[in-house]
């Protein structure tokens, strides 16, 4: 993700207006809000309020930053860039492996589609064909 590049104007349509699923949202929030803890958010409340957004802002920011991660982990043509278990915990011999603990398995490879583990362990060898599973 370049944070460089400047995003074009946004294109008008007559759709749903963000403004109001919000509005429905802190509607729904509210009766979650009263049904978990008996009462609606109120000022003076015990609580720090800028604590509390600030924690929530974080969180929010770890959200978001993962949905973007998932997204551009999804190359144009809707295939995604597989990153095996194995490989994220250095377990490479057993990515490249034909049999895993519950039998066979694709090596070096995602057991839903074709896409290639994407480690640089793979790297300079030719692509390991998929086996079974």
């Amino acid at each position: 993700m370049d944070l460089s590049a400047e995003q074009p104007q946004p294109t008008p349509r007559d759709d749903t207006c963000v403004q109001d699923l919000v509005i429905a949202d802190m509607h729904t929030r509210k009766e979650i809000g009263v049904e978990r803890y008996g009462t609606a958010l109120q000022i003076h409340n015990g609580r720090d309020a800028l604590r509390d957004l600030y924690e929530e802002l974080l969180d929010g920011a770890m959200y978001v930053r993962q949905a973007i991660a998932e997204r551009d982990m999804v190359d144009a043509g809707g295939a995604h860039h597989y990153l095996s278990t194995a490989c994220l915990h250095g377990e490479h011999d057993y990515c490249k492996s034909p049999a895993g603990a519950a039998g066979p398995k694709k090596p070096a490879g995602c057991k839903f589609c074709s896409a290639p583990c994407r480690c640089t362990c793979h790297a300079g060898h030719a692509q390991i064909e998929a086996g079974p599973g």
